[in-house]
């Protein structure tokens, strides 16, 4: 019976994957040539869907399952997870930054983090320049702003920004995956708080630090 539930699964993560490559290929081919002098977006395209379709569908369970025990709170949970991410997934295919830098996180997938880590670095004055466009008068009235954060990001160094990068993604997809997945059951003790902590910051802490040693003392 477990095997059965198992190939279940294995045929939804490859339809998912399979549609997922299907949009991020069409759209993703007319989007280039409308914007021929801009880099491609198929693997962006790709990885948004697949995080949507995927999130989402734990949230329609939670949802369904909400109405099936007549659990408002859990019906509540799962029609506002489905609410944010169909906000999140709009947003991430206009290639807003915090939206794909979000959509990242919520991939709950580590090798997706560090490969977008290069991939919308490379694009990212094409969507600072995007968001210009589309908010000329708050890009100028904003200017002296943005430009005082620049400067101040600029004096720490690229390697430090992906590291304090990848320890608040670490934290933010511990949480995440605490609310969605529920490991500690319905109800979480003290002890079990405790623990979530310890995963949230422990690693993102060990990991700073011996970053740290390697650069004061080996590097």
């Amino acid at each position: 019976m477990a095997g059965d539930f198992r190939w279940i699964g294995y045929v939804v993560v490859v339809a998912i994957a399979l549609l997922s490559l299907f949009f991020a290929f069409s759209k993703g081919e007319k989007w280039w040539q409308k914007n021929p002098s801009k880099l491609g977006f198929k693997w962006g395209y790709f990885y948004i869907v697949n995080t949507t379709i995927g999130i989402g569908l734990i949230a329609f369970v939670i949802a369904l399952l909400g109405f099936a025990d007549g659990d408002l709170r859990t019906i509540i949970t799962g029609v506002t997870a489905l609410g944010i991410l169909s906000i999140i997934h709009r947003q991430a295919i206009q290639r807003r930054r915090w939206a794909l830098i979000l959509t990242t996180i919520l991939s709950l997938n580590l090798l997706w983090m560090i490969i977008n880590i290069f991939y919308l670095r490379n694009r990212w004055p094409e969507f600072r320049a995007e968001s210009a466009e589309r908010n000329p008068r708050m890009s100028r009235q904003s200017g002296i702003g943005v430009n005082q954060v620049k400067r101040y990001a600029g004096t720490i160094p690229q390697t430090w920004r992906i590291a304090i990068f990848a320890a608040l993604s670490w934290v933010l997809a511990v949480g995440v995956f605490v609310v969605l997945f529920s490991p500690y059951g319905s109800y979480m003790r003290d002890d079990d708080m405790m623990h979530m902590i310890y995963v949230m910051f422990l690693p993102s802490g060990v990991g700073m630090g011996l970053y740290w040693a390697y650069e004061r003392f080996v590097r």
